[in-house]
């Protein structure tokens, strides 16, 4: 049995996100630290804020259920 976790990921920064800055080192700490909590990422959903421009991602991962 597996647990799912979400997490809202910030793309892009910036006005109107067109042309904003990648924070390519923050989305890798965020999942490196899950990944240290055995979460594995299985999809990564981009979020249209206007345009058809990405600014926020949802992110699912999953992670073996603990038998209690």
């Amino acid at each position: 049995m597996w647990e799912y976790r979400t997490e809202v990921i910030t793309i892009k920064e910036g006005i109107g996100k067109i042309g904003g800055k990648f924070d390519e080192n923050k989305i890798s700490d965020t999942f490196n630290e899950l990944g240290r909590q055995n979460w594995e990422l299985v999809s990564l959903i981009a979020s249209n804020n206007s345009f058809g421009h990405a600014g926020t991602g949802i992110a699912v991962f999953k992670r073996p259920l603990e038998q209690r």
